[in-house]
């Protein structure tokens, strides 16, 4: 029954960060003042943003879920008891990150406060992905991640 429940909010979470997102989208090109998403983001993230996630990757493939753990934001923590069982829920639900053997980084959005980088990941089964990864920056200007979504790479839907 957790499990359940557990699943439950990991697909409420993700419905809701898609609809925030569309929601953007759409008022933006109602032709409406909203700036809050950018395609091309005005400060350059890159380096600092790149690196957290080089970090997050480098842990999920040395099977390290207390190091991959780590590089979360407080928020995205709350949803795992603990490393062991952040990265047995990543297998499960984003098997991508932790069987990857490339990537690629992609574009980087600003929605709001939070960053979405687009990275491209080819997994060991030879299967191409793009996982969309979300960030914010804690009070220390520390950029952590705060969710995943996983897209197909032929359609960039998500899956």
């Amino acid at each position: 029954m957790r499990l359940v429940l557990f699943f439950s909010s990991i697909a409420l979470s993700i419905l809701i960060a898609f609809t925030s997102l569309s929601d953007v989208r759409a008022e933006s090109q109602e032709g409406t003042q909203d700036n809050s998403i950018s395609k091309n983001v005005s400060v350059d993230f890159s380096e600092p943003v790149k690196a957290i996630i080089e970090k997050q990757l480098r842990a999920f493939r040395e099977y390290d879920g207390d190091k991959a753990y780590g590089y979360t934001s407080n928020h995205f923590k709350s949803q795992y008891r603990d490393g062991n069982h952040f990265m047995s829920m990543m297998r499960i639900l984003n098997k991508p990150l932790t069987s990857h053997v490339s990537y690629t980084f992609l574009d980087q959005s600003q929605v709001g406060s939070k960053l979405v980088q687009k990275v491209a990941m080819m997994n060991k089964d030879g299967t191409s992905v793009i996982m969309m990864i979300y960030l914010t920056e804690n009070e220390r200007g520390t950029w952590l991640i705060d969710g995943y979504t996983l897209l197909n790479s032929t359609d960039a839907q998500p899956i």
